[in-house]
């Protein structure tokens, strides 16, 4: 990137540069590196383990959940999504949403926070679709101790007819939560009593 003036360099500088890519890979457990520089002798490299579920399509489950700081009107992103499906990516978008995935998962009581996931259930695809529905709770991260749960909240509202994905798009609470580190484990049902879980770690600053 060039710039002008020290003045766009500083303006550029203020906010973090958000990257944003997909790629294609099997089911699996591996360990996922990025390795960034700016041209000099620094550079900085992160390294995490990534799991791939192999996905079952009779099988009720429900995803990864992506932690986001981003998110607003998929309409607003519309001449975009088209060039991101022609090169083979899947934006994330739950209702009227789109979702930008954060890459980081620490934030501020004031952060506006949203959190994008899918939950496949192969029974919304039959002539009778049950209802679905999830419950969030939320334990602290280091002790395993519950400090607060949501109860049952109703998600057909991201239900397409004929479809058994239901990407789902919600906003965490992270201005209810005290400062500190947390698991949220993630319940996904439906009205059969068939569920599957999944959790999240992120943790509130002061």
């Amino acid at each position: 990137m060039d710039y002008e003036n020290s003045k766009d360099v500083e303006k550029f500088k203020s906010a973090p540069l958000h990257y944003e890519n997909q790629f294609d890979i099997a089911a699996g457990n591996y360990a996922f590196k990025v390795v960034f520089d700016s041209g000099g002798e620094n550079f900085g490299k992160l390294e995490a383990p990534l799991t791939i579920n192999a996905y079952d399509p009779t099988t009720f489950a429900i995803s990864g959940v992506a932690l986001c700081k981003s998110f607003g009107p998929a309409a607003t992103a519309d001449s975009s999504i088209d060039s991101l499906l022609l090169e083979g990516r899947s934006p994330l978008i739950a209702g009227a949403f789109k979702f930008n995935p954060s890459g980081y998962s620490r934030f501020a009581k004031t952060d506006n926070v949203g959190m994008y996931f899918e939950i496949y259930d192969p029974l919304l695809a039959g002539e009778t679709p049950p209802k679905v529905s999830i419950q969030m709770r939320f334990l602290d991260a280091k002790t395993g101790t519950p400090v607060t749960e949501t109860g049952n909240l109703a998600v057909d509202n991201f239900v397409q007819a004929g479809s058994a994905k239901v990407a789902t798009g919600l906003k965490l609470p992270v201005n209810t939560l005290a400062p500190g580190s947390y698991r949220m484990e993630i319940k996904a049902l439906d009205s059969t009593g068939t569920w599957a879980l999944r959790t999240a770690d992120f943790e509130v600053m002061p």
